[in-house]
């Protein structure tokens, strides 16, 4: 029996295989139309990818010179900001110098306006002290010079009596 089954198999297989044949060929058509679209497809890609690659290049090319240049103002930048920072300190510095200058000079300003009005006073002070003296001066001359008339008479009466003799003597 088991040789009748293998037998009536192995016929049905013969009989089957032609349409097992024709559904393997169909098969592999349609796995080599598939193929043959997906290396075309492929091609293509490659074909476009070719295309870009100058392209691709260029930008990387150009994304390295701006990335260069980035890094270069960014050099620029931390510089510029390092020498404002110490601007900005030197600034500090010397405004700070300024503001103990101007103190300085305010202080000094003050002490000599001090001493200005100190000795507008003691100048004043000292002109009345002078007009008072040149008031008693004035008193004592006018004094004198009531005094100083009548002396003056008789001095001029003494130099004109002298003066007679000493003639005489020069003639004598």
């Amino acid at each position: 029996k088991a040789a009748e089954e293998e037998a009536g198999f192995l016929a049905r297989l013969q009989d089957e295989e032609p349409a097992y044949e024709a559904k393997l060929d169909e098969t592999r058509r349609a796995h080599e139309a598939q193929l043959s679209a997906a290396r075309l497809e492929l091609a293509e890609v490659e074909a476009e990818i070719e295309a870009l690659r100058p392209e691709l290049q260029t930008r990387r090319e150009q994304s390295e010179v701006e990335l260069t240049r980035k890094n270069e103002i960014d050099a620029d930048l931390r510089t510029l900001r390092s020498e404002i920072q110490k601007s900005e300190a030197a600034h500090d510095r010397e405004m700070d110098g300024l503001k103990k200058m101007l103190e300085y000079a305010t202080k000094k300003r003050d002490e000599l306006q001090a001493n200005i009005v100190k000795e507008q006073s003691e100048i004043a002070e000292a002109d009345a002290a002078v007009a008072e003296q040149e008031e008693k001066l004035r008193r004592v001359k006018v004094q004198k010079g009531s005094n100083g008339a009548k002396a003056s008479t008789k001095s001029n009466e003494f130099k004109a009596s002298n003066n007679n003799e000493d003639d005489s003597d020069d003639n004598g």
